[in-house]
Formats: C-alpha cells, structure tokens, sequence
C-alpha cells in the first residue's frame, strides 16, 4: 500500500506512526491488532509508552481517561503517564538479553567460529544488540539482516537490526514459518545544502525486497543497481525475533502484556488527583455580610480583616478529599496487582515482609521468562551470523553446518568466585578447552568481551610456560669462580 506524501513527511519530522493521527482506529489501542496499519499504531503506542509520551486525544477519548476543561472549553488537565514500570520492565529484560554475550560453536569449526567472530567485531555487534533487544522487548519484535557493503570479496558483511514498523514479512502458506519475502522501508530526509532551510529538505525512501535469490534495493522508486543482485544463500536473508510469540508470525507480543491497560487507569487517577489538588490546593476565603472589593490583599500573608458585622463571618473552606483518597487506593491497588503478576518487579517489591520461599518462587519464574525470551533472541541473532557468514564466504547457506550459538551471565546474580572454582575444576580434569574457559570468563566478565578466546588461551599457557621455566630454572653454581677470577 502507497503511502501519502505527507504521511510519510509528518513521521520523518517526529511522528513516529506513519499514518496521520486522526485516521488512527481508537479500539486498536488495546484490541489485538488485524491489519499492518493497526500494527504500525500498535508499535508506535508502545513505543511511545517507554518513553513516557503524553496520551494523544485519541487515547483519552478512547479508554476514557481524565480530562478537565474550564468554562470556556481550555483544557486544564488531561491524563499523562506518570509511573516509569514500563521502563522498568523493559530495561529489566533488555539487560538480560544483552549483556555479557559471548559467540560460542557447536562443534570444533575453530575457522568458522573465527569468521563469525570476526563479524560480530568489525560491526559492533556486541554495542548494537542492546539497542535489538530494547527493540524486541518494548515493542515484540525486532529483524536482523546480514548487509554486504562492498559488491566484490570480501564483502564487509554487517549485522543490521530493524525497528518492526520498517519491516513488512511474508510466510511460507505450509507451515507459516519460513519467510519467503520481506520489504524493508526506511524513510529519511536528505540533509540540507547551505542557504537551505529545514522546510526545504527532500522526503526520500529507501526499500529493500529481499527474496530466497537476490535483493532489490530502489530509491524513491528508482533501481539502486550496486545494491541489488543475486546474494546466493538460498534461503530469505532475514532472521526475526519475536518477545513473546502469539498466534501471527509476523508480530509478537511485548514483555508485559496487560500491564499498560492497568497503567492507563493508574495514570489517570494520579491525574485527577493532581489537577484537584491544584484546583483546591489554596484553601477559599468566605465572607458572610461583608463584601470585599476588588483591589483586596486580604489574601496576603499577614492580613487583617475587620468590620466584620456581628451577624457575619470570615472564614476558609477547604474541599473534602475522601472520594480522591478512595480513588486513589483503587489505583494503588490496580498497579499492585498488575506488579505481582511481572517477575521482573522482583527487584523492586522486595520488602522485609517477603518470605524467602516467595522470593524463590518469583526469582524462578523470572529465569523461566528471560529463558524463553533468549531463546528466541539469541535464535534470531545466531541464525543471522550464519546467514552473514555464507554471505562472507560468498556460498549457500546450510542448516547442517556446525551451529552458532549465544552464551551468557545467568539471568540472575551468581556468586562468581564459586563459578570459576567450578570451571576451574572441571578445566583440570580436561572437561573444557583452555579456548572454552576463556569463553566462560568473558561471560563472566573477568575476561574483556573483544578478546579472541583462542589467541587469550594461548597467551595464558605461554604465560604459564614462562613461569614455569623460571620455577625450574636450576640454580647457579656457587662453586665456580666468579667470571676474571682463577
């Protein structure tokens, strides 16, 4: 589907949907999504929620939030996101997925396994991943692509990850798992020329097809020639990851599913209770049988009020907040509950009073979670080092090849000095190469990431080598004479 002209300009200037706001559908806010615009919208909510964006107009009118307006019809108040437990979940799973990864192997492809990790360094992948997996958590999906940045050997070949809203996907019709087409859109401005203004920038689009054969790159429409051509995998080059898999292929689900239609009433409570605080936060003066004019300062600090008749009165009305009090435990108690259900607030909702079998429970449901998450995200992510590998060696890609694979930390704190010993121990009774250790202690964080484990492991027993010489070195003969001397 065409996309109108200023569609696409009102997203590059800020707007993150690509569709103008007032054609938004109001129900798909929390409806489950059924058309890729409806999906777009979806991605940009989300995104916007971790963020802490205000509701647009739309939100407020749909899921009837608070909204005051004075007599004439200005606005006074309106519902904005107040509490940060989207961020905290979000950034909460998005370091489990992207610390400490450490590019491992199946098998003893000592040559393959270079290759990848050669890829992974030359583009910053280790940086970029934590952006993929803030990606794939806040919003349920991310796609990564392996780009060929020079048309002949070697290519340069890159990891490269897309937002979902620029990436539209076709499944195989057998098992609606295999991606058999993808368009990749990314729309940008071009930078202005001296003398220009911002209003004179260009609108330019930039798509990529990617098919099982050959990639079609355009420009506004027109062939990119140097960009497309045959890539010879065999297979679309394209992995996707998905948070939390539902029923469509092409989009998951975010990591806290549920928990911003709670947050929207939170919010909007929190909302009324402020704008009625400010209402009747100065407490109003009355006056029975007098009559103050309008140049008054009685209202100051400090002023006196006299001749006031015996039959009148002076004195300050302040409004009754029970209701608000009410309304604001319902709300407490709507976001309590919608916390006891996320394993991440673990961390946060730790209190003295929790039992340690409590603790156990949620720090287990918590490692189950990012368990199932990496999975997906690390598949995703070794899936494409394959792809860019084939890529690199310029061959067909083989699911029979030796694997690549994703280690890392332990999801939850682990006792490093226990650890090691157990590596240690099992090393010695040649349980793991010296390669493998090295591996285990990058995870670990005692080793630096961008170290070859091969080249570090050997380094290491050269170093033992060396002291061990020095160890043995037999002593000098104290016998002898000194050298000038008989």
């Amino acid at each position: 589907m065409a996309l109108g002209v200023e569609s696409v300009v009102s997203w590059l200037q800020g707007r993150r949907s690509l569709y103008p706001a007032n054609t938004k559908a109001l129900s798909s806010r929390f409806a489950f999504p059924q058309t890729h615009e409806e999906w777009l919208e979806r991605y940009s909510w989300l995104e916007d929620a971790y963020l802490g964006e205000a509701y647009s107009q739309g939100d407020v009118t749909a899921l009837h939030l608070f909204r005051a307006l004075d007599t004439a019809g200005d606005e006074i108040a309106t519902t904005r996101r107040l509490t940060r437990d989207v961020q905290h979940v979000v950034d909460t799973d998005a370091q489990a997925l992207s610390q400490g990864l450490v590019l491992e192997l199946d098998g003893d492809d000592a040559k393959r396994l270079a290759e990848g990790a050669a890829i992974w360094r030359a583009g910053g992948t280790t940086e970029q991943v934590g952006t993929w997996a803030r990606r794939c958590v806040s919003l349920g999906d991310v796609f990564i692509e392996p780009v060929r940045r020079q048309e002949k050997r070697p290519y340069g070949v890159r990891l490269i990850g897309y937002d979902p809203r620029q990436v539209r996907t076709v499944y195989d019709d057998q098992t609606g798992t295999v991606i058999v087409e993808a368009t990749i859109t990314t729309d940008y401005y071009e930078p202005p020329k001296p003398g220009e203004s911002v209003r004179d920038q260009v609108a330019h689009a930039y798509r990529r097809v990617l098919t099982p054969t050959e990639i079609a790159v355009t420009l506004d429409g027109e062939p990119v020639e140097e960009e497309s051509g045959p890539h010879g995998l065999g297979v679309v080059p394209l992995a996707h990851a998905q948070c939390i898999p539902w029923t469509d292929p092409d989009h998951g689900l975010w990591a806290a599913v549920g928990l911003e239609s709670a947050l929207a009433y939170v919010d909007s409570v929190l909302t009324q209770a402020f704008a009625v605080g400010n209402r009747y936060g100065n407490p109003l003066l009355v006056v029975r049988g007098a009559k103050l004019t309008a140049t008054s300062d009685v209202h100051k600090f400090g002023r006196v009020i006299s001749g006031v008749p015996a039959d009148g009165s002076v004195e300050i009305v302040e409004a009754s907040l029970e209701q608000i009090r009410a309304l604001l435990a319902a709300a407490d108690q709507a976001r309590a509950m919608a916390r006891e259900t996320l394993p991440e607030f673990l961390f946060t909702d730790a209190g003295a009073s929790a039992s340690g079998r409590a603790l156990n429970f949620r720090a287990s449901a918590f490692a189950a979670k990012v368990r199932d998450m990496r999975d997906r995200f690390y598949g995703a992510l070794t899936t494409a080092t394959a792809y860019a590998v084939a890529m690199e060696a310029d061959r067909p890609y083989d699911p029979d090849d030796a694997a690549f694979r994703v280690d890392a930390p332990p999801a939850l704190p682990v006792n490093t000095a226990e650890e090691v010993e157990v590596l240690h121990g099992i090393l010695d009774h040649d349980g793991l190469t010296h390669a493998d250790y090295v591996r285990h202690l990058q995870r670990l964080g005692i080793v630096p990431r961008d170290a070859d484990p091969d080249e570090y492991a050997i380094a290491t027993l050269d170093q033992r080598g060396t002291r061990a010489r020095e160890f043995f070195r037999a002593p000098p003969d104290k016998t002898e004479p000194p050298k000038g001397e008989e």
